[in-house]
């Protein structure tokens, strides 16, 4: 359906006018959260809705503002008629970093037209006022509307490219890892997905570069050491390092990894269960009932049963029916 509303926009005379806002079609989902930022909206004050006005007619072409969560919602709201395409998830995204103290105060704020309307950060005011938090924020005034073109059309850097150009060695392989480490170890502990922003990734990895550097590693040699590599030389590096963040020791990882690699053991040892089964799992055929997750679920799981030293016929985990396997050492994890 489509969304039509109408806002009371306080202008400048001190009156206030029946803004209508259009958006596009929206879904549940979207419906839901434009509801939760609707709510922060009707609790704003007269004084949040004037320090919004205030921030969107700027007279410099640029400012620092501090802005909360109500001044955002108004932001959001009321001077967002010309809606561009919005993406629920980076909303929420956005909102989660922030939440979780990563939102640091840079260059790419929001901007605004010179009639006062939002030309971009609809994003991040939605998530700033989802938040309930308050920031810093670089603002542009008077912002040219043929430049949004370019703003859209430009290919956005990637965490990977990023890291390379802060002279991170192997950056776009490390982001890589770090995104599937991030999103599995979210997943196990939380029992929900979880989506993380580029320059939470870059973070991660900034933080956690030593560990990704055993990790790869630990990938490159069980690759290069087994004969036919149940897994890839990237699943192998990956399921490394969620076990290292799970302080599983580094003896210990390797020498699990190589063994499932190989498929070393007894018949009913797990790194020989699930290396044999990763191996048969390698046709695209077969990857969509095994997907990556699965693999990687399978692998995890294995390092808890070969610690206990528990042996059984076939390793296997139900994606439909069963959590991901926690990845942190001490856990508890049955077969």
């Amino acid at each position: 359906m489509f969304e039509t509303n109408t806002h009371a926009v306080e202008t400048e005379s001190g009156t206030s006018v029946e803004t209508p806002i259009t958006s596009v079609p929206m879904s549940k989902r979207e419906k839901e959260h434009h509801d939760m930022v609707m709510a922060v909206r009707n609790a704003a004050t007269s004084e949040d809705v004037s320090a919004a006005m205030r921030i969107a007619r700027g007279s410099e072409d640029f400012s620092k503002e501090t802005i909360t969560a109500k001044i955002a919602s108004v932001i959001y709201v009321d001077h967002n008629a010309i809606n561009r395409s919005f993406n629920i998830t980076k909303s929420i995204a956005y909102r989660d970093a922030i939440l979780r103290g990563e939102w640091k105060y840079h260059h790419q704020g929001i901007a605004f037209y010179a009639d006062g309307t939002l030309a971009d950060g609809q994003h991040r005011m939605s998530a700033l006022a989802l938040s309930g938090m308050t920031l810093e924020f670089a603002v542009a005034h008077n912002f040219d509307r043929g430049a949004i073109d370019a703003i859209d059309r430009a290919s956005r850097r990637t965490a990977g490219q990023s890291l390379e150009m802060m002279g991170v060695k192997n950056g776009q392989k490390k982001a890589s890892v770090a995104k599937t480490v991030m999103e599995y170890a979210f997943e196990a502990d939380n029992k929900t997905k979880g989506r993380f922003t580029d320059p939470q990734i870059e973070s991660w990895v900034t933080v956690n570069e030593d560990l990704i550097e055993s990790a790869i590693r630990i990938g490159m040699a069980s690759y290069k050491n087994a004969d036919e590599p149940a897994m890839s030389e990237v699943e192998a590096t990956t399921a490394s390092a969620l076990l290292l963040y799970g302080n599983w020791q580094a003896a210990i990882v390797e020498g699990y990894v190589n063994s499932v690699m190989n498929a070393y053991g007894a018949n009913d040892d797990p790194q020989y269960s699930i290396g044999t089964q990763l191996r048969k799992n390698k046709s695209e055929a077969d990857k969509k009932v095994l997907g990556r997750q699965a693999r990687l679920a399978l692998v995890v799981k294995g390092a808890h049963l070969a610690r206990d030293h528990v042996k059984l016929a076939k390793v296997t985990w139900n994606p439909k029916k069963n959590p991901l396997p926690s990845y942190r050492v001490d856990a508890l994890v049955s077969a």
